[in-house]
């Protein structure tokens, strides 16, 4: 379907990007842009905005993005996309379709590295997002990331800065667990300060609600009317969702992305998350910007401080390298070691290693495996085998994961 879809990309953009211009001219457009954190920020945005808007796209795709421009009619008042891309020449094409009236810029990271080579180009790139803006547009930019706050150079419109720094124009002061499951935050905006308990977990997802925030203050509307929506938002399947099981342990599934960056991110939150012992289950890293030892090394270095012990899922020699930046401070090289790549045998280790009142995260680039041995201990039934899987779907959504799916040279076949 996907690729049908792609095949008719020179006519749907073109095709938009003239619907855009005529029917939905008067439809205020959000992008949200960013290596990182695009789609819980979206939904941030969407809940405080648009709550009872239809479900955006499935895909964050230029195509997909058409297709729902060319499905809409001037009727509509507000669309909010994420817009993500794989390669450099895309953006420019994607922001002049969708012309948006607000850019919300998350983070700029080494998703895609082997496309775009480094964050320079990276940053320049998802840029042309921000320059498509009129001057009296808004440009929603993350005070954290330098490179985020460098495409304030590139547009005359509005900017508006969300973050922990101290010069952020909506700015987290506190974000601390209240339990395992809700947070509290305190954010300062224009002088005042407000209150939120939140149903995500980890001070990354301070992100995404502050996010919501400034466009919302931006847009002259008072914090206090949006932070009811915000506090109800709930966690997005597969970023720091926390899970729990039946045994009193916890699950934190995070096993979308497995950039350096984003395993550093999910550790951090792992630290600070309250839990007897706290374990991590992480994966290969995905798309490593410069050597791949050393990231293995620094990725060993950065569980050390955060976990009590790390089950790895992987090649045999990036495991050795975790264990040599895990074991550099003096820990116990025990604390660290392999997870069989079969799933019923990954589980059973699992359960015995796993106590109540234990904090598990789940990060790697295994995806799919990662998310059906999180199912499995879950209770769920799943016989699917399929790795890799090319499904762009979640494997709790799939309609194969009760099936005895297999690979079969360049395909796959289900035995019921």
């Amino acid at each position: 379907m996907m690729s049908i879809i792609y095949s008719f990309r020179p006519v749907l953009v073109p095709l938009a990007a003239l619907h855009r211009k005529t029917t939905l001219r008067s439809t205020r457009v959000t992008a949200i842009v960013g290596s990182f954190g695009k789609t819980t920020t979206t939904r941030a945005i969407r809940a405080a905005l648009t709550p009872a808007a239809r479900p955006h796209p499935a895909h964050s795709t230029d195509c997909y993005i058409a297709l729902d421009l060319l499905s809409s009619t001037g009727q509509c008042r507000q669309k909010i996309y994420t817009a993500a891309i794989d390669r450099p020449g895309r953006m420019a094409g994607f922001a002049s379709m969708v012309q948006p009236q607000e850019v919300v810029v998350t983070s700029i990271g080494s998703a895609h590295c082997r496309s775009f080579g480094n964050l320079e180009t990276t940053r320049d790139e998802k840029a042309w997002m921000v320059r498509e803006l009129h001057p009296s547009g808004l440009a929603i930019l993350n005070a954290d990331d330098p490179h985020v706050m460098w495409m304030g150079s590139q547009t005359q419109a509005r900017i508006v800065t969300f973050g922990f720094d101290g010069c952020a124009d909506v700015r987290c002061l506190l974000f601390e667990a209240t339990d395992q499951f809700s947070s509290h935050m305190e954010v300062l905006i224009d002088g005042e300060k407000f209150q939120l308990d939140i149903q995500l977990i980890g001070a990354v997802m301070a992100y995404p609600v502050l996010a919501a925030l400034a466009v919302t203050w931006a847009r002259g509307l008072p914090p206090e009317s949006v932070i009811p929506a915000l506090e109800a938002l709930t966690p997005t399947p597969g970023r720091m969702q926390p899970v729990l099981l039946a045994s009193g342990a916890i699950l934190i599934c995070d096993e979308q992305k497995a950039s350096l960056e984003m395993m550093e991110k999910a550790l951090e939150s792992l630290d600070g998350f309250p839990a007897e012992r706290r374990l991590a289950v992480l994966g290969e890293l995905q798309q490593v910007m410069g050597d791949e030892n050393d990231a293995y090394r620094q990725l060993g270095i950065m569980a050390e401080k955060s976990a009590d012990k790390i089950l790895f899922l992987g090649k045999l020699g990036a495991l050795q390298l975790l264990r040599d930046g895990f074991t550099v401070r003096g820990r116990d090289p025990s604390d660290i070691s392999g997870l069989p790549t079969n799933l019923a045998e990954a589980e059973l280790v699992l359960r015995d290693t796993m106590r109540p009142g234990d904090a598990v995260l789940f990060k790697g680039r295994q995806s799919h495996f990662l998310q059906r041995l999180e199912l499995r201990l879950i209770g769920k039934t799943t016989k699917c085998e399929l790795e890799p899987c090319n499904f762009l779907l979640r494997c709790s959504n799939c309609p194969s994961l009760g099936k005895h799916t297999r690979q079969r040279g360049a395909g796959f076949f289900h035995s019921l």
